[in-house]
């Protein structure tokens, strides 16, 4: 029987062999969600909807609803655009290729499995997001390469038994 579940992931294997993942991510991860919400409220939103909505007044006739339509219209374009900037500025689809017996790619970058100490999962979790966000790192070189965008925990674990099953090199 096939399974009704999809995979928090697409798996797309290449006719040169190497396997092409693309999974959702967030662009600056969760725990910075709630600051970040403010930030963009404040520094983005307010102006671009007051640009927006200011010509309705400017352009308005004399003794017209120009600046009541203004003053109406200003909640409504700034939660559309707040709503829109959201989805498109935290929102965001990782890609990593698994090339085996050869390296990983990953945003531009290209990472040998001989110089892989190892590869895990990093959590980094807040009192306002105690879920976390987590990501999958290698260790190379005496540092911590970031392999993945910001994923669910479930997720990046996924995608690091994704990556050492498809890479045809023992791990420890």
């Amino acid at each position: 029987m096939q399974s009704s579940f999809a995979m928090a992931y697409e798996r797309n294997i290449n006719p040169d062999g190497s396997i092409n993942l693309t999974y959702k991510a967030e662009r600056f991860g969760l725990h910075r969600g709630a600051g970040f919400v403010g930030l963009l409220f404040f520094i983005v939103m307010v102006p671009v909807s007051c640009a927006v909505t200011s010509p309705l007044v400017w352009l308005a006739p004399n003794n017209s609803a120009g600046p009541i339509m203004a003053f109406a219209g200003w909640p409504i374009s700034s939660m559309i655009l707040f709503i829109l900037a959201g989805k498109w500025f935290i929102k965001t689809k990782g890609h990593l290729t698994i090339k085996p017996n050869v390296g990983l790619t990953f945003e531009g970058k290209n990472l040998p499995y001989p110089e892989i100490d190892h590869i895990g999962t990093a959590n980094e979790t807040t009192a306002q997001n105690p879920r976390g966000s987590a990501y999958v790192y290698a260790t190379t070189k005496g540092q911590e390469m970031k392999i993945t965008k910001y994923v669910s925990l479930q997720l990046a674990e996924a995608i690091q038994a994704e990556i050492k099953a498809a890479s045809g090199t023992v791990w420890s």
